[in-house]
């Protein structure tokens, strides 16, 4: 197995927008959006099931730098956390250089 398995680190940027719309016995129940912007960081591991082609395991760590958060009647109702798990697994293709 040496060389089929690679272990590393990967890390990122994410942006995005939450929307949250209220329901039931709202006066306005009309959406409301926020940013969202976050960074990961975790081990990342590659086994390499064919020539050129690995399975990807990620765990990762997502911390949120800029997180909205939803009030009803001026009380809180949902605030992301501050850092969440993440585990992603898929596959990756190396393409030949040249």
């Amino acid at each position: 197995l040496q060389g089929r398995l690679q272990p590393g680190v990967c890390g990122g940027v994410e942006a995005g927008e939450q929307l949250g719309e209220g329901t039931g016995l709202l006066d306005d129940p009309s959406p409301q959006r926020g940013p969202w912007l976050g960074a990961t960081l975790g081990p990342t591991l590659r086994a390499f099931v064919l020539p050129g082609l690995a399975i990807v395991l990620d765990v990762d760590a997502v911390v949120s730098i800029v997180r909205p958060g939803f009030e009803v009647l001026d009380g809180a109702i949902h605030t992301p956390n501050v850092v969440a798990p993440r585990i992603a697994l898929g596959l990756e293709l190396h393409l030949p250089r040249g």
